[in-house]
């Protein structure tokens, strides 16, 4: 079963606290927990939930209320997140290590109760089914070891063809995109322009990222790293199975130029301006092979250090923008070798990963913020199924 422990945390030598541990949260499995009609409590709980999740989405934390109640000798009988963390501990060869036996079949638990019954996935519980959502649930179901035709009541099957009948994943957002290749499934050429080079310019400036709204900002520094350096996981026998299964042409045939500004009717909140595609074209056509050659290639080199300094110092400042930016670096922290090996190891997932976690009805959640004190820890309910 799974425990929520509290205030917890003295023995593990990579983290302190100045407050003894007040208000952290962890979850963990413990497979000799409760008694046989305990395990089956929380069993009948989850498959009552799966049962009904089209009438009833929300999670109401049943699990917890039961293990709380029981604690407390309560006597009453009760009625009736995130994906890209997936991606970059397979990127970065953490994923079995982390998500492996109970964290994996509860990341599955969850993207099971949450399709919808076109084989979609929506942006957040209840929501309709997107491409963006669709995609990465689907990806993250095959990394974790379910087979191209497998799941739950044929779950990948169903989510591969709601894509294919959409076009594949080259409609996915810009952003999904940009998530997209960095996994290697899509190619950079194909995704719209995040060049690094605006955070060498002043302050003063009108657009620079400084005067971005935090999220925004904290968004764009890494992933405008990770453009620069065009970075590229490993291409496994899985990643060249993926690349076969989310396109509807071959990979090494598709004209990524011409997939640039797609982007499917279901993600599409408001249709891009005129003045909007003449930005990203100009920066696609003229600016990226301009800055790519000599001697503008210097002021890429430049900028690139500039983002890598500056991610140092958000590590050591204890500074973290929630699961996505903390994610996102450690897929360039393993690639570059100049950052000192205590500072890998300060940061290594393995070492605060557990952090994030949250419990819910029917799965492990993720928390947007691994705050010691739960106040300001949000819980994001989208949990690490979909993103």
């Amino acid at each position: 079963m799974w425990r929520l422990r509290i205030g917890e945390g003295g023995n593990d030598p990579y983290i302190y606290s100045t407050n003894n541990y007040l208000g952290r949260q962890t979850w963990e499995f413990d497979p000799n927990a409760g008694t046989p009609e305990d395990r089956a409590e929380v069993e009948q709980a989850r498959q009552n939930f799966y049962n009904n999740r089209n009438y009833v989405q929300a999670s109401s934390d049943l699990i917890w209320q039961m293990q709380f109640l029981r604690e407390k000798k309560f006597k009453q009988t009760i009625a009736e997140q995130r994906l890209r963390m997936v991606m970059t501990l397979y990127i970065t060869g953490h994923l079995n290590t982390i998500f492996s036996g109970e964290y994996s079949k509860e990341i599955l638990r969850y993207i099971y109760c949450h399709q919808n019954e076109n084989g979609g996935w929506g942006l957040y519980v209840g929501g309709h089914s997107t491409m963006f959502s669709t995609a990465l649930n689907y990806i993250c179901m095959r990394l974790l070891g379910v087979g191209p035709d497998g799941g739950l009541n044929n779950a990948c099957k169903r989510g591969r063809k709601w894509i294919l009948d959409r076009g594949g994943v080259t409609t996915i957002p810009s952003w999904g995109k940009t998530w997209l290749a960095i996994l290697g499934v899509y190619e950079w050429s194909g995704c719209h322009p995040m060049p690094p080079e605006f955070w060498l310019f002043p302050s003063y400036f009108p657009i620079h990222p400084a005067k971005m709204f935090c999220l925004l900002r904290g968004t764009y520094m890494p992933t405008s790293y990770l453009y620069g350096k065009k970075f590229v996981g490993p291409i496994t026998p899985l990643i060249s199975q993926l690349r076969q299964e989310l396109h509807i042409e071959p990979y090494d045939e598709i004209n990524w130029r011409k997939k640039l500004h797609l982007c499917a009717k279901e993600d599409l909140h408001y249709p891009h301006s005129l003045l909007q595609r003449l930005l990203w074209d100009c920066l696609y056509m003229f600016s990226e092979p301009l800055l790519n050659s000599w001697p503008f290639n210097k002021f890429r080199e430049k900028a690139l250090r500039l983002r890598l300094v500056g991610g140092i110092q958000v590590y050591l400042g204890k500074v973290e923008f929630g699961v996505k930016h903390y994610s996102s670096r450690n897929c360039w922290e393993r690639e570059n070798s100049t950052i000192p090996p205590e500072i890998r190891e300060i940061n290594s997932p393995s070492k605060s990963v557990n952090c994030y976690y949250s419990g819910i009805q029917l799965a492990v959640g993720i928390q947007d913020s691994a705050n010691q004190t739960w106040e300001i820890g949000g819980k994001l309910n989208s949990g690490l199924g979909e993103s």
